[in-house]
């Protein structure tokens, strides 16, 4: 029985691992957060922390993996599916200002633009796991609108960085502006300005 449960125990490391690397790096940054702080907030020593994690690159990919990766997904999880576009397109806005309102998905955002000509590897995880999966998925969504002509001609790329652009800029504005006196942006209000805007300005002449 002991042993049973030293083996649950054991199994569970990784995630209470990864949780407590969230907590830190939303709180103190990559280059401030000590491995040592991360095994004493999971419960376990800094040696046995580096038998999960060798390196803290590896523990904030798994940070990302476990929990920015799968916000994302989720986030733009109904932009994926066949529908009208200007349907899609809101899915697309709705789950975009949910992720951007989650305190610690902003904060690790903020992070990797600070410290990643730092640590270049940061900015190489995000866009693995979070920037190129979106961008890919909005773009997918684009392209299929513009074969059955919702959506007019151009780069579907090169739009998909027209959608996600504002509310990100907003993000990152409530995450370093308001706090030194910017007045504060409404995320909910943007994306709905900004929809209106996108339906006006992507939307074939036919729609």
């Amino acid at each position: 029985m002991e042993r049973a449960r030293w083996r649950r125990r054991s199994a569970e490391r990784p995630a209470e691992i990864v949780d407590a690397a969230l907590s830190e790096f939303a709180r103190r940054g990559f280059a401030a957060a000590r491995m040592a702080d991360i095994a004493a907030q999971a419960g376990l020593s800094k040696a046995a922390l580096y038998v999960y994690f060798p390196t803290k690159a590896e523990l904030f990919r798994a940070v990302l993996v476990q929990h920015a990766a799968p916000q994302v997904g989720q986030a733009w999880l109904d932009g994926a599916r066949p529908r009208p576009f200007r349907v899609t397109l809101a899915a697309i806005l709705d789950g975009m200002t949910t992720l951007m309102q989650q305190p610690e998905f902003r904060r690790l955002a903020r992070m990797v633009i600070a410290e990643s000509a730092n640590f270049p590897e940061l900015a190489t995880l995000w866009r693995e796991n979070v920037v190129d999966p979106a961008i890919g998925t909005v773009s997918g969504a684009l392209s299929e609108a513009q074969a059955a002509r919702e959506v007019r001609a151009g780069d579907a790329r090169l739009m998909a960085f027209a959608v996600v652009g504002p509310l990100l800029t907003g993000m990152l504005w409530g995450e370093v502006m308001e706090p030194s006196g910017g007045e504060p942006i409404d995320l909910q209000a943007l994306a709905r300005q900004h929809g209106e805007l996108l339906r006006r300005g992507l939307l074939s002449a036919a729609d």
